[in-house]
């Protein structure tokens, strides 16, 4: 995965509302600090290089946004609607995710770290070359998902459905849940530790382990 191309000392200390001054609502080379952004609606925004920390974007609603080089740090993107959105080699760091709508959204070389996801919905998106790192994620939603050279390292994934969507070469080993809800055709290629193997061999094959 590659990482964002941003220089952060580089950046210069701005208002998110300024993205209101532009025709094409685009912030560039921005930094943006300790703002409260609530239930703010814009219709394809465009962010390119930009660094947030400890922004609140609660409840906005950002549809067809673009990113690009972005790096968001402990900030709140809670219950926001990103649907349909375009994400290039950006970082969300401990964030806040939860009912979060990525749905029919496109990452590439994007990295979701330490963040709270519970119920975070990323269904009918494509997914490249992305990680989701150490993330609670339960209820998680990656329903008709399109998958490729993504890892999923140390993530709670109870209760999180993968409906329609291959695991074909992603590696679950590392990850905790006691139940996910999957098709057995959706688990070849998957790579699982023992336990995870005995837990659907038990849903799938109604095998009894003594």
């Amino acid at each position: 995965m590659k990482k964002p191309q941003l220089a952060i000392d580089s950046l210069t200390p701005t208002s998110f509302f300024t993205i209101f001054d532009d025709s094409d609502f685009s912030l560039y080379n921005h930094c943006i600090e300790q703002e409260e952004i609530l239930e703010q609606q814009i219709q394809r925004p465009l962010l390119d290089k930009c660094y947030f920390k400890q922004v609140n974007f609660s409840k906005s609603l950002f549809q067809n946004i673009e990113m690009t080089d972005c790096i968001f740090e402990n900030c709140d993107l809670s219950n926001c609607d990103l649907s349909e959105s375009i994400i290039y080699r950006t970082q969300f760091l401990n964030c806040k995710l939860v009912g979060t709508s990525f749905y029919k959204s496109y990452f590439h070389d994007t990295e979701f770290y330490q963040s709270k996801m519970t119920f975070t919905n990323f269904s009918e998106s494509k997914i490249k070359q992305s990680i989701f790192n150490d993330n609670f994620m339960e209820n998680a939603d990656f329903i008709e998902c399109e998958l490729k050279k993504t890892l999923f390292k140390t993530c709670q994934l109870e209760n999180t459905n993968f409906f329609d969507t291959s695991l074909k070469k992603i590696d679950l080993s590392t990850c905790q849940f006691n139940q996910l809800d999957i098709q057995l055709d959706g688990l070849q290629g998957c790579t699982l530790n023992q336990e995870q193997t005995l837990y659907f061999a038990m849903k799938f094959l109604g095998i009894t382990i003594v």
